[in-house]
């Protein structure tokens, strides 16, 4: 998590609230003139930048055994230094719009045990059970309590709000439905490289890998020529076998990862059938580059795509997309083929960059009075 990095701070103008963005990466310092000047005309913004990764993060990532936990670890407590950072320094904004929902989270924690009342933004929030009972249940009881504090909760998919509103329906007035935007040319600096052509798949929230491992077995089997790379966390294939035209690449950094999906004939998206939203990075960043992509046909997905700018597949069957997955390549250079990818490159440029995200969410937390805290 890097120390805020702090805009010039425009002066509030007349009906202008002034607003701290909290980011979600200190890659975007580089926008934040043209993010300032987008917003201006709404709210007198002001930015602090946070990180998912540093450093010792990223040393625990590739650590066997201990490394998922001891990553995890790093990572609350970097972001609760920063959520204690804004507590103590920037007390003055009313408004408080968090894209980083982590850093968020312990934020709204800390103004709960202070009965302070501020109009807080908590974007992007994700609930996924885990194994342990006991922990979701903390999980569950830490979430309520933090975002009792928060005016909105915004979610990334339609079908979320029905599925959290039912988990937490005590915090079912608060959810919003927003469509997700990110900026993704600005975290490549480093080049993937490859021997042989290839189509790659990758990320780690609600991914179904198991469906994609066994419809390359069925491609491996019919002898179709195709070599799929896999950029993932040790671990998220399970310990079966693994068929001979995949590979697993464990150590893609997220300045990497861009161009290896820019090199990639084709992008594969494999989801689990779910009304909880997942991949939508890896999906927007595809449609950026205006890369033909083959997804899962989810809720979340169609929320951002459809026939008309992806490749959609039925969710968790192999058949169907070693289906999809073949159609792509045999008809990659066909002009309807190459009009979806040039579809999804127009509807990102039109609707999900970064700085539309960020337009969205902060219309929708000016529009509501402070939140009382009871």
């Amino acid at each position: 998590m890097s120390r805020a990095a702090e805009a010039s701070g425009s002066s509030a103008g007349p009906g202008r609230v002034r607003v701290l963005i909290v980011d979600d990466s200190s890659e975007y310092l580089a926008n934040e003139s043209a993010s300032h000047d987008h917003l201006a005309t709404m709210i007198a913004p002001r930015f602090y930048y946070t990180n998912y990764e540093n450093r010792l993060i990223r040393m625990f990532h590739g650590t066997p055994v201990i490394g998922n936990l001891m990553s995890h670890l790093v990572f609350w407590l970097v972001c609760i230094y920063a959520a204690i950072e804004i507590f103590l320094r920037y007390r003055t904004y009313e408004y408080k719009l968090f894209v980083n929902p982590i850093v968020g989270f312990f934020y709204c924690f800390l103004v709960g045990v202070a009965r302070r009342r501020e109009q807080i933004g908590l974007a992007g929030f994700l609930f996924v059970h885990k194994r342990s009972p006991l922990y979701v249940r903390f999980r569950k009881w830490f979430a309520n309590y933090s975002c009792h504090n928060a005016a909105l909760i915004f979610v990334y998919s339609r079908s979320e709000m029905t599925e959290y509103s039912q988990m937490f329906p005590e915090l079912s007035s608060k959810f919003r439905f927003v469509l997700y935007g990110r900026d993704f040319r600005i975290f490549g600096s480093r080049a993937f490289e490859s021997s042989q052509p290839y189509i790659a798949s990758g990320g780690i929230t609600n991914r179904d890998f198991g469906t994609l491992v066994r419809a390359m077995w069925i491609l491996s089997e019919d002898k179709y020529p195709v070599r799929c790379k896999i950029a993932t966390r040790a671990g998220q294939l399970g310990a079966g076998p693994i068929p001979p035209n995949l590979e697993i690449l464990g150590n893609i950094r997220i300045e990497q990862f861009g161009d290896f999906l820019q090199k990639a004939s084709l992008i594969v998206l494999p989801l689990k059938r779910t009304q909880v939203s997942g991949g939508h990075m890896v999906l927007l960043e595809a449609m950026s580059r205006g890369k033909l992509v083959v997804v899962a046909d989810t809720p979340g997905v169609r929320d951002y795509a459809g026939f008309d700018s992806a490749i959609l597949y039925s969710a968790e069957d192999p058949t169907d997309l070693g289906r999809a997955i073949r159609f792509a390549l045999d008809h990659l250079d066909e002009d309807d083929i190459r009009a979806i990818a040039l579809k999804g490159l127009e509807m990102y440029g039109r609707k999900y960059t970064h700085v539309h995200l960020l337009e969205r969410l902060v219309r929708e937390l000016i529009s509501v009075r402070a939140t009382e805290v009871s």
